[in-house]
């Protein structure tokens, strides 16, 4: 999943979990924890479309960005 998603990307495409499940026939759930499994075993998310738009109730940099902002 994360080398289809990279792929995607270096082609400036974006994919989706939901893209990802149907491209591989896995339920969108399994595609969920596979790539949270991906995250925390390589301490970084692939590049999918819910990540880079921040968008969805994907984990995004919102609160990061917030607590930045609260601390100047």
């Amino acid at each position: 999943m994360a080398r289809m998603s990279k792929e995607a990307f270096r082609q400036k495409g974006l994919l989706t979990q939901l893209d990802l499940s149907a491209i591989l026939c896995m339920h969108k759930n399994d595609v969920s924890k596979s790539i949270r499994e991906h995250q925390k075993e390589n301490d970084g998310l692939p590049p999918l479309r819910g990540y880079i738009h921040d968008c969805g109730p994907a984990t995004s940099h919102k609160v990061k960005i917030i607590s930045l902002y609260q601390r100047r």
